[in-house]
């Protein structure tokens, strides 16, 4: 299966993003602090690459677990591995299976 890296990356900084708007002190920032118990002195003196960095890994590798999981042609087969027919050559199943499975290897090397 091919990977598109370019909207990996782009899908792990949306996390970011959203984070970015939640906890500024105009949404709900203000209440996220006195509710952890932070300060702005606490913040100030936070390792902020660290933080951002390690939170973008992170959110990089649930935006490539995600893909495994939404791109739903990885698990045609298991789908339908209970239907009968499906390993028979030449029942309707079987040859549902090969062309799905043709027409999908096509528009990947597209």
């Amino acid at each position: 299966m091919n990977i598109n890296w370019l909207v990996v990356l782009g899908t792990a900084l949306i996390p970011m993003i959203i984070g970015f708007i939640w906890y500024h002190p105009k949404v709900v920032g203000t209440a996220w602090m006195e509710a952890a118990g932070m300060t702005e002195e606490k913040i100030k003196n936070g390792n902020m690459p660290l933080i951002f960095g390690a939170s973008f890994i992170m959110a990089f590798f649930l935006a490539i677990q995600m893909n495994f999981v939404v791109v739903h042609q990885n698990h045609f087969m298991s789908i339908l591995m209970n239907e009968p027919g499906l390993m028979e050559p030449g029942s309707d199943m079987y040859i549902y299976a090969q062309d799905f499975l043709e027409i999908r290897s096509k528009l990947q090397n597209l």
